[in-house]
C-alpha cells in the first residue's frame, strides 16, 4: 500500500502467488489513493504493524469492510537484543554527557520542530545534556534547516548527523543507554515506530508522545515515558524524570526490553507470518 507503483504487477503474477498487501505509512496521503484506484482483486488480507492503525484502516477502508487486517508487528535484529545484555553497571564515567537522541525526518509528521524546542527548554534547565538528531535533509531544505539549526547550535548542546549506518545504528541506542540519556519520539504520527522498537531491545529508555500508536507500544507509561504532545512542560517533565530517577529508567527500560524480546523477535515474526500464510491453503 506505501508502493502504489506495484500494484499493476502484481496483477500479472501466476495464480500461485498469494498477496498480502502491507500498510507500514504514517502518512494518510500514502493511504488515500485506494479510495480512488481500490486495491489489486487478488489481494488476500491486509498487514499493519499495530491495532492504532488497524483501526485507523477500518474507518479510512469502510468500502473494503470484508478485508481482512492483520496485525503483524515489525521484526527486531538479535544485534539489539545483544546490545542490551551487554549492560554495564551505572553510567560509564569516560561520557561526560546524558545523550538524548532523536531519529526522524524533518517534516510537519515526525515533528522535528518539536524536538529543537524541547532541547532548548531543557538546555535552559540543566547543562549536563546533549541532544544528537539524526535526520537526512530533503532536496531544497538543506539550506532553511542550516539556518534554523545553527541558531539552536549557539544556544544547546546540538549535534545534527545525517545519517548512521545501518549496521551501527545499535551502537547509538547503547550510547544513549550508557550515558545516562534516552530516546526521544516528537512524532504526530507513527505505525509502530521501528527506532522505538530498537531503543526497547537495547534497554534504552523511551520519552515518546501521547499518540495512540505510543501508548499502544509503551502500555500508556509502563515502557516508556509519555508526555502530551505539543506540551513543553510534559516533555522536560518527563526526561527529566528519566535521567534523573535510576529506578524507574531501570522499570521503563527493562518493562520495554521484555516486552520486545516477548513480541518482536526475528524467530516469533517469522512463525506468525508462518501461521499467516498457512491459514490461506
Amino acid at each position: 500500500m506505501d508502493c502504489p507503483e506495484i500494484h499493476g504487477l502484481l496483477n500479472r503474477l501466476p495464480g500461485r502467488f498469494k498477496i498480502i498487501c502491507g500498510v507500514h505509512t504514517s502518512y494518510p496521503e500514502h493511504r488515500a489513493y485506494v479510495k480512488k484506484e481500490g486495491f489489486p482483486p487478488r489481494i488476500k488480507c491486509i498487514v499493519t504493524p499495530s491495532e492504532t492503525v488497524k483501526k485507523q484502516l477500518k474507518n479510512e477502508l469502510k468500502a473494503y469492510k470484508d478485508m481482512p487486517i492483520n496485525v503483524m508487528p515489525n521484526p527486531v535484529e538479535d544485534r539489539f537484543f545483544s546490545t542490551a545484555n551487554n549492560h554495564r553497571s551505572g553510567r560509564d564515567i569516560s561520557i561526560q554527557r546524558k545523550y538524548i537522541g532523536w531519529i526522524g525526518r524533518f517534516d510537519r509528521t515526525k515533528n522535528y520542530k518539536e524536538v529543537l524546542k524541547i532541547s532548548e527548554k531543557v538546555a535552559s534547565l540543566r547543562d549536563d545534556v546533549e541532544f544528537i538528531v539524526v535526520s537526512k535533509p530533503r532536496s531544497g531544505s538543506v539550506g532553511q534547516l542550516f539556518s534554523e539549526i545553527n541558531g539552536f547550535r549557539e544556544r544547546v548542546n546540538f549535534k545534527w548527523l545525517p545519517f548512521i549506518k545501518h549496521h551501527m545504528i545499535h551502537n547509538f541506542y547503547s550510547l544513549l543507554k550508557e550515558s545516562g540519556g534516552c530516546f526521544l519520539s516528537t512524532s504526530r504520527g507513527e505505525t509502530q515506530s521501528t527506532t522505538s522498537l530498537e531503543s526497547m531491545a537495547s534497554r534504552c529508555p523511551i520519552v515518546a508522545s501521547d499518540i495512540y500508536t505510543f501508548k499502544e507500544l509503551l502500555e500508556d507509561g509502563k515502557c516508556g515515558a509519555i508526555y502530551k504532545s505539543g506540551n513543553l512542560k510534559s516533555a522536560v517533565n518527563a526526561i527529566n524524570r528519566v535521567l534523573d530517577d535510576k529506578t524507574y529508567r531501570t522499570t521503563i527500560a527493562d518493562n520495554a526490553y521484555n516486552k520486545a524480546k516477548e513480541n518482536f523477535t526475528l524467530e516469533r515474526i517469522s512463525l506468525k507470518w508462518k501461521e499467516l500464510l498457512e491459514s490461506f491453503e
